[in-house]
């Protein structure tokens, strides 16, 4: 393993690692991949309930729809979010941005800093 760069294959890294989908953050174990300043997350879900549960962080988020569509919730109001398009988020809004995929969908989550401890889910 290089120390000051990593070559990986994002769908594996995510998808087969066990960071639940995440690939760059503090909870990494070692290398370069382990970071205080971000936390990079690959994800992808097949059409219907995600599971994912209403939060609220304190870190800003960047979310990016790679592939499909999806409904989400963000400080209260329902979005559409299609291929192509990326939301930002500031600190301490209500959002679940993956709530429902309309269809099969791919995107990356960015958070920074990363702060494993951030996130909040709501009831």
């Amino acid at each position: 393993m290089k120390e000051n760069y990593y070559i990986g294959l994002l769908s594996k890294d995510s998808l087969e690692g066990k960071n639940n989908g995440w690939v760059v953050g503090k909870f990494m174990e070692r290398g370069v991949r382990k970071s205080d300043q971000l936390e990079v997350k690959y994800w992808e879900f097949k059409k219907g309930d995600t599971g994912h549960k209403l939060k609220i962080s304190r870190t800003i988020e960047f979310t990016y729809i790679i592939e499909g569509e999806v409904q989400g919730i963000v400080d209260g109001e329902e979005i559409i979010f299609k291929k192509g398009e990326y939301i930002v988020i500031k600190p301490e809004i209500e959002n679940n941005v993956t709530q429902l995929a309309l269809s099969d969908i791919k995107g990356i989550t960015i958070k920074a800093p990363s702060d494993p401890s951030a996130k909040k889910e709501i009831e």
